[in-house]
């Protein structure tokens, strides 16, 4: 599987064109007491009014995030084929972490008083992606290649960990969220649905690799989702074509479900439909490059961050 293509393919997240001067970057976004933020932290009796993440910001947390998340499929992808590439894939994915997270902490200021609950979720993001090092290197110990097998409490015991980790940067998402503002970009939407299909994909890894239907739930839940967020988008944007996401879903979730119905009945994964969902994600690499590309030349936009697609609970 070609996922680290993926992960160095996203890199043209382009920033909102409009301006904020700093009197009114001051005033943008009002963070609300149940996002973190008490008149003890502030000192005052209003609510403080504060940006949490810059766009830049966000681009940093999202690469860090979808760094997770493909390494997760990596170490996944590795259980089910017993391909060592995937497994020194995976070790890259990981191994470039501290340097995102060190691109994030620079990009966010998270030592602020009103950041403080902000500061805890990240603090336990990094823990976090350590933990997963740690579970992973228990977890491939274990691993017999020839029969494609690992010891279950291993398995379950580094998803524990990807689970924990990528829950606190949706907990990060959701301070964020609650701080926006301003409407949905068309960019936005189309980043947001890009991750779903990222998450529905892990997910999708997931399922036979720990044997819990809870997995196949929640990759089902994110295509759903994705039909809902194309659908308010549509909606937003009318003239705006989102024909080439929508193809990518179909083809994902086409070749997940045929790869879980089979599963279920021979309690193997067949490796023809497994790479038939290989495929159809190696697709989405190449429909990624084409809307972005179309994107730069629609807008004329000349700034442009390295960044991975923006999480649901971005914009949710």
């Amino acid at each position: 599987m070609k996922l680290k293509l993926l992960f160095v393919l996203l890199v043209c997240m382009t920033l909102f064109t409009a301006v904020v001067t700093g009197d009114e970057e001051a005033a943008v976004i009002a963070i609300e007491e149940d996002a973190g933020i008490s008149e003890e932290a502030t000192g005052n009796d209003e609510v403080i009014t504060v940006v949490l993440l810059t766009d830049e910001g966000e681009a940093a947390l999202s690469a860090l995030e979808h760094a997770i998340l493909l390494a997760t499929e990596e170490a996944f992808d590795y259980l089910l084929t017993g391909n060592t590439d995937e497994k020194k894939v995976f070790f890259d994915e990981i191994d470039s972490i501290p340097a995102l997270i060190t691109a994030f902490e620079e990009k966010a200021d998270l030592t602020r008083p009103e950041a403080a609950e902000a500061r805890v979720f990240f603090d336990t993001v990094i823990e976090g992606t350590a933990g997963m090092k740690t579970a992973a290197d228990t977890m491939f110990a274990s691993y017999d290649e020839e029969n494609k097998t690992a010891v279950p409490e291993d398995v379950f015991a580094f998803e524990e960990q990807v689970d924990n980790t990528t829950s606190h940067i949706a907990f990060l998402w959701d301070v964020q969220s609650a701080s926006r503002t301003e409407p949905i970009t068309l960019d936005s939407y189309r980043l947001w649905l890009m991750s779903v299909l990222l998450e529905a994909s892990e997910e999708t890894y997931a399922y036979p690799v720990l044997g819990d239907a809870t997995e196949k739930d929640d990759a089902i839940a994110m295509f759903l989702t994705f039909d809902t967020v194309v659908q308010e988008a549509q909606e937003v944007y009318p003239d705006a074509s989102f024909d080439d996401l929508i193809t990518i879903k179909e083809n994902l979730q086409a070749a997940a479900e045929t790869l879980f119905a089979t599963y279920e009945i021979e309690g193997t994964v067949n490796q023809d439909e497994f790479i038939a969902f290989e495929t159809a994600l190696e697709a989405f690499n190449d429909d990624f490059i084409k809307v972005i590309m179309s994107d730069e030349e629609e807008t004329g936009t000349e700034e442009i961050v390295a960044a991975t697609v923006i999480v649901a609970e971005t914009t949710g």
